[in-house]
């Protein structure tokens, strides 16, 4: 079996050898310490993010149409899309 070159660890930033090839963190510890922080991360509120029909009723106020709010709203870093 060819042996793989030396990955960074994505948990501690150390140097191992994988035992696979989609092997990211170098150990246990560091794939433990990695879930429980993305679990912490994926428990934070997220920003309150505008419903469709009120991006609408602003468009209107503003005279756009919801497609050019929205183009504008990006443009001006005030609007994430709600895809993640």
């Amino acid at each position: 079996m060819p042996t793989m070159k030396p990955k960074r660890c994505e948990g501690c930033g150390a140097l191992f050898d994988p035992k696979a090839g989609n092997q990211r963190y170098c150990g246990p510890a560091c794939y433990h310490l990695a879930r429980e922080r993305q679990k912490l991360e994926a428990a934070k509120p997220r920003e309150k993010r505008m419903a469709i029909q009120e991006i609408e009723d602003a468009a209107r106020k503003h005279g756009l149409t919801y497609g050019q709010f929205i183009a504008r709203m990006r443009m001006e870093g005030a609007y994430e899309s709600n895809r993640d």
